[in-house]
């Protein structure tokens, strides 16, 4: 059995290492992607998540070196990110997303131009002084500007959910933040927010 876990433990940390090398590769057809589309990112789940199937093995979230090495994953994706919009000499939305616990969610997101700020109002701010996780695991991320940390959350809404009994009294019974939603049809539906975890944004 410890060996079937090492061979798939290896696997996965080359994974990691493709999907590192190919990411820092992609910007050099950069100008001509966000010439196209304006924006980028680079996402762990494609290694930890549903294209892997391990998100969806019961396997839980990374742990250990296998967390270390992804977490230095994003670092290193966002640093030859950067270089590479530094030279192109024009304004640029570049942060990492860094999900807790949620690592495997984390990413590195950029937009230039007309999308420059179609990230500006993405998550809701916390009032607390903290940061990430990943900066004890990997000390580099320190060195990035700004961590800011940003409820993450799960929504439900009230009509998807109105059929399981079961669910809709853990939802009204939770104390959750509500929103109602008004359409312009004249009904309304009502949103609960449930908080899963933090989200910081650095860079």
């Amino acid at each position: 059995m410890r060996k079937v876990k090492e061979r798939g433990h290896s696997r996965l940390h080359q994974r990691i290492s493709n999907w590192t090398g190919a990411e820092c590769r992609s910007f050099s057809d950069f100008p001509e992607i966000l010439e196209n589309q304006q924006r980028y990112w680079a996402k762990l789940r494609h290694v930890w998540g549903i294209d892997s199937g391990l998100c969806r093995s019961g396997r839980g979230h990374p742990k250990g070196l296998t967390k270390k090495l992804m977490l230095g994953s994003l670092y290193q994706v966002y640093q030859a990110w950067k270089v590479e919009l530094d030279a192109m000499g024009e304004p640029y939305y570049l942060k990492m997303w860094l999900y807790e616990p949620w690592i495997e969610d984390s990413q590195v997101v950029c937009a230039v131009r007309d999308l420059l700020g179609s990230y500006d109002n993405m998550f809701d701010r916390l009032d607390e002084q903290c940061s990430p996780e990943a900066i004890q695991i990997v000390p580099e991320m320190g060195k990035v500007d700004n961590w800011v940390p940003n409820r993450h959350a799960a929504y439900y809404s009230e009509s998807e959910w109105q059929d399981d009994e079961k669910m809709m009294k853990w939802l009204k019974g939770g104390g959750f933040e509500t929103k109602e939603m008004q359409f312009g049809d004249g009904t309304s539906d009502t949103t609960y927010i449930v908080p899963t975890g933090r989200v910081f944004v650095g860079g």
